[in-house]
């Protein structure tokens, strides 16, 4: 459970990261709700989804 949670939050934070770099690289056009998206939903979601799956994973292996 906690390695599959500390994975989900290493995985939420590169896909974040990753996305910062991606819009820093592409300037700033001053749109907030894509910026929302590629900084915050994205990531959070992709990290819940890697957090869920590991965790069934974890629960069928017992």
């Amino acid at each position: 459970m906690v390695k599959s949670l500390r994975l989900a939050v290493v995985a939420t934070l590169v896909l974040g990261g990753f996305a910062a770099y991606v819009s820093l690289s592409l300037g700033p056009d001053g749109d907030l709700w894509g910026d929302l998206w590629a900084f915050v939903v994205l990531p959070a979601v992709a990290g819940y989804l890697i957090g869920y799956l590991l965790g069934v994973r974890a629960r069928n292996q017992r």
